[in-house]
């Protein structure tokens, strides 16, 4: 028996190796659009990734892949292949759009997974106002879940842990998380100190239901404002390296000054010398009174 279960977990580790991580369902309103993330392991990093339709495996079809042109405005798919993430999108959805497969791999070894598209009418069941958010490096993003749906709710991380409700404050890859229940018309999650690590796929869990939400996390921008006043600082720093100290300044006004008297004594002393000299070759002149005859 202790064999068998054994065995049993090798297998299970080997196919939990080689597996695709994704959300099992998701409700969407008609003929708006969704972005499904399927988590695949690092032995298919370089395989081809696929979308494929229809509710039975061996019947479904491939409607998008990553080594052909999307020539599709319905299915689309990239790849992600640092964060080992294919994304499959769907737009204008209609009830006909509910099984899918994310599916990775080369014929006769393909890796799979399922979901489910629960597409009405009316409001969806959980939903977000965007599958897109920016938050900062240290500062805190909350995203509202809006649901109609009854049970616990839950904050996870695409392929890792959760926290739910009842916890109401827990962890994800070292960022804290909080789940307000209190809010009206769903309940709001609340990501605190962001990190660089933090950046990546969640979803809302409520019910059967969960909702898909990317995370990218990076570096405030400066604001205008901001910038303005940096430079004002750097001016007002380069005014105070150009101002002359006190004692400086009263020094070199008085050598100033003296230079200037020093000078102006000299320059007086000049033109009275100048002027006695004058004077003096005035004195010497012998004037000679001619009279000369007339004829």
């Amino acid at each position: 028996m202790a064999v068998h279960f054994s065995i049993l977990l090798l297998l299970s580790g080997v196919t939990g190796i080689c597996s695709i991580t994704t959300v099992r369902k998701v409700s969407v309103k008609t003929g708006k659009s969704i972005s499904i993330p399927c988590l695949y392991s690092s032995e298919n990093t370089d395989k081809v990734k696929y979308l494929c339709e229809g509710y039975s495996w061996h019947s479904c079809t491939f409607v998008a892949q990553t080594n052909q042109p999307q020539n599709s405005d319905k299915f689309s798919i990239t790849d992600d292949k640092t964060q080992r993430i294919f994304t499959v999108t769907i737009s204008k959805l209609d009830k006909s759009n509910n099984n899918f497969w994310c599916v990775s791999g080369v014929q006769g070894s393909y890796i799979r997974e399922y979901f489910y598209l629960s597409v009405t009418k009316g409001e969806s069941s959980l939903y977000t106002e965007e599958q897109n958010y920016v938050g900062y490096i240290g500062e805190n993003i909350t995203i509202k879940c809006f649901s109609k749906v009854t049970g616990v709710k839950k904050w996870c991380r695409l392929g890792g842990p959760c926290v739910t409700d009842s916890i109401r404050d827990g962890a994800i890859h070292g960022t804290t998380v909080t789940i307000n229940t209190s809010v009206p018309g769903g309940f709001n999650v609340t990501m605190s100190k962001l990190r660089s690590e933090s950046e990546g796929w969640y979803y809302c869990e409520a019910g059967d239901f969960q909702m898909p939400v990317y995370i990218r996390v990076q570096n405030r921008p400066e604001t205008t404002s901001s910038t303005l006043e940096k430079q004002e600082k750097r001016f007002s720093f380069d005014l105070k390296t150009l101002l002359i100290p006190p004692g400086l300044l009263i020094l070199i006004v008085t050598m100033t000054i003296s230079i200037w008297l020093i000078l102006k004594r000299r320059r007086g002393k000049a033109e009275a010398s100048a002027t006695t000299e004058a004077v003096s070759a005035a004195e010497d002149v012998t004037y000679i009174n001619w009279t000369g005859n007339r004829q």
